[in-house]
Formats: structure tokens, C-alpha cells, sequence
């Protein structure tokens, strides 16, 4: 990881070094602010973007400066999810950003670090609805930032999971986000959660969180009469074999 010496993230020494007390300062900021509050929004200005594709993928403009980093457009041109983020703290949590940042000469000129392995895992693909993932990053970035797991959502789960796997990004903690992740899979989910994770398990190629998903949705079908049009809507966007498991049930 980046290790400390001269300089500092909010201006003091020689730009792009660190210091021990920026970290701490940086975590600070953001842990006084409440969980629920956007990420980047009480933190100091971001100062690199996160491309969640390859970068042969993504031919947009660079980044250039931090203030261009704090304004960059949730989906840019070529409908590619970008997320503002800090070096400081993805550089000293995750291994992956942290070889990005220090060997990546393209990185460190364009200040757009791509995370080709979303395309990789298919957790998004060139033409796609890029929520989902930017969804599921931000989620990961989130844990990054607060080591904390609380905003772990079911809808999410599935591709903070693929994300995670075979420890491509160089997470020490990634044992506890993982964690949250099976139990948000494997707790009581709504009719619509629950019908959108048995979609995105199939999509992902996810067989035994597609068969908690049509459990969860059995059972909540069973517990209470549902909204007129709820099971139809919620039925439609299901596999077919996991609609079909459902009406035998």
C-alpha cells in the first residue's frame, strides 16, 4: 500500500505524498457525517474517477484536474458508470487500486482508474443498464471508506460478491463485506427484492442465490395476499425456470 511520508492530500508538502494524519483525517470527515449521507458529498473534493469497464472500452475525455473529478457525469458518452472516488483511501484499502495508482502511467496522467473486471465478471457489458454495477461499486466503495457493512443491500449483493471474487481487488477485510453480503441474500426479502436478486443470480450465473431468491418469494407470496398486478409484475422479469418453479409451488 502507499506508505506515509512528505506532503499531504489537503495541500501541506509535496503533492501526491502522504501523511499517517490525512488518512486519519480523511476518515474522520467522512465517519462524523451520517451512513446515510452521500459518500462523496462530506468529503474533501474527489480527486480521481473509477471507470467500471475496460479501457478500451470507454474513449471518453480524461480527467485532467480534482475539480473535473468532483463534476464527472454519473454514466459518461459511452455509457460507462464512473464514480468520483480519492486516491488517498482507495490507494491504502485495496491492493488493486493502490498498484493502479503507484505503477499505472495511464492512471496517474488521466487520473481514470478502469475497473475492467466488471466487464470480466459480466456484472456489466457494453450496451447495458449501468446502475446495477454502479450500484453494487458504490456499495464497495462505501465499505472502503467506513469498514462498515450496515448499507449492505440484497438488490447489490449478488454483484459486490463477484466483485470480491478470487480477491482480484487486494481487500484485507473483504472476509466481512462478503459476509454481509450472504446474509442480505439469505434474510427475508420483499416480493420485488426478491424477483429482481433470482433475475440478477441468473444473469450471474448464480444457481443456489437464484434458489434463496424463489424461497423468498414463495414465502412472501404465501404470508399475505399481495397488490393487484404486484405477482404479474414481479413474475415477468423471472428466468423461466424460476417462474416455472414458482407456480408449481
Amino acid at each position: 500500500m502507499l506508505s506515509a511520508g512528505v506532503g499531504a492530500v489537503f495541500g501541506r508538502g509535496t503533492a501526491g505524498a502522504i501523511l499517517e494524519d490525512d488518512l486519519s483525517a480523511l476518515l474522520s470527515s467522512f465517519l462524523t457525517s451520517a451512513l446515510e449521507a452521500p459518500l462523496v458529498g462530506t468529503l474533501p473534493t474527489p480527486d480521481c474517477v473509477v471507470s467500471l469497464a475496460r479501457e478500451n472500452t470507454c474513449h471518453c475525455s480524461a480527467v485532467t484536474d480534482m475539480n473535473s473529478a468532483a463534476k464527472v457525469v454519473e454514466t459518461c458518452e459511452c455509457g460507462v458508470a464512473r464514480v468520483p472516488a480519492h486516491r488517498l483511501l482507495l490507494a491504502s484499502r485495496c491492493g488493486f487500486f493502490d498498484a493502479s495508482l503507484r505503477f499505472g502511467l495511464g492512471e496517474q496522467r488521466s487520473l481514470v482508474i478502469h475497473l475492467g473486471i466488471v466487464e470480466d465478471l459480466g456484472v456489466w457489458r457494453p450496451g447495458e443498464d449501468p446502475r446495477p454495477g454502479m450500484e453494487a461499486f458504490r456499495s464497495l466503495l462505501r465499505f472502503l471508506y467506513t469498514s462498515q457493512t450496515e448499507h449492505v443491500k440484497a438488490e447489490h449483493a449478488l454483484d459486490v460478491l463477484a466483485l470480491l471474487a478470487n480477491d482480484f481487488l487486494q481487500l484485507p477485510d473483504a472476509l466481512l463485506l462478503q459476509r454481509a453480503c450472504e446474509e442480505a441474500l439469505t434474510g427475508e426479502m420483499g416480493l420485488d427484492t426478491a424477483a429482481a436478486v433470482a433475475s440478477r443470480a441468473h444473469q450471474l450465473e448464480h444457481p443456489e442465490a437464484e434458489a434463496l431468491a424463489v424461497d423468498s418469494l414463495a414465502a412472501v407470496l404465501m404470508k399475505s395476499p399481495q397488490p393487484a398486478g404486484a405477482v404479474r409484475r414481479a413474475a415477468a422479469g423471472l428466468p423461466r425456470a424460476a417462474a416455472a418453479e414458482l407456480m408449481e409451488r
